[in-house]
């Protein structure tokens, strides 16, 4: 699971609206630093086989498969990203550079074949580390430019890593809507997507084996096709709790 540890300059503020109620805001201020430190550990197993046909689209009847499962993987991921919010304007942060201080892991996987337990080892990295990609808000389009502050050696993986970022990485998707004041122990429901907003925090981060090909814009429709997959296909809800006010 996820264990986010925040590390941020007066960028999260906490501002009483009245004693013993706050209005939870991320109100960034030009000149901020906020350093966002997450790690991920995850495993899984099959319990049992199955296989599905899939012609033209159209899925057909799962079947069962002759074995009992016995495959098992693990990966440990961890990235620290430092944002530094360069311009802001009435509210809307205008530029912030990303700098991928840290980001990397390690993954593990058991099979279970005729002639007993194989097990793979291997490291993770992405082409990200140690990059640092610069958000400008571009006002008559909306959105934002993401470009590096240095080229890297191959323009086309470049295109294709900045194609998957996002400046969304505040976890604000967690903060209550509209404003609206809480008191310690209050809790809310942001809604399913936010953890997926979550899971999601940046944008793509390319964290792989190092034998995998190189990113690609075919490979990217997949992971983003598989990705709305599992959106689509989840249920669930997410429920915060407002458990202290920590005042610097």
């Amino acid at each position: 699971m996820f264990r986010p540890a925040l590390l941020l300059a007066s960028a999260l503020v906490a501002s009483p609206a009245r004693v013993p109620e706050a209005e939870l805001r991320f109100v960034p201020s030009e000149g901020d630093t906020l350093a966002v430190r997450l790690e991920e550990e995850t495993s899984a197993e099959t319990v049992s086989e199955a296989w599905c046909p899939v012609f033209e689209g159209e899925r057909g009847e799962s079947e069962a498969g002759e074995g009992e499962g016995g495959a098992a993987w693990s990966y440990d991921l961890a990235f620290v990203l430092v944002d530094e919010f360069e311009s802001v304007e009435d509210g809307r942060v205008q530029r912030l550079s990303r700098t991928f201080e840290e980001i990397g892991g390690s993954t593990s996987a058991s099979f279970e074949t005729d002639e007993g337990i194989e097990e793979l080892d291997g490291a993770l990295a992405s082409p990200l580390d140690g990059r640092t990609v610069v958000f400008d808000w571009d006002d008559g389009a909306e959105e934002y430019d993401a470009t590096f502050d240095e080229e890297g050696d191959d323009s086309d993986i470049d295109a294709v890593l900045l194609g998957g970022m996002s400046i969304d990485a505040f976890c604000d998707w967690f903060l209550p809507e509209d404003g609206e004041p809480v008191e310690e122990g209050d809790e809310w429901s942001p809604g399913p997507d936010a953890w997926w907003d979550f899971t999601d925090i940046g944008g793509a981060f390319w964290i792989e084996n190092e034998e995998a090909d190189s990113p690609s814009e075919e490979k990217a429709e997949e992971n983003e096709s598989r990705d709305d997959q599992l959106r689509e296909n989840s249920s669930g809800d997410v429920t915060c709790t407002f458990a202290a006010r920590r005042v610097a």
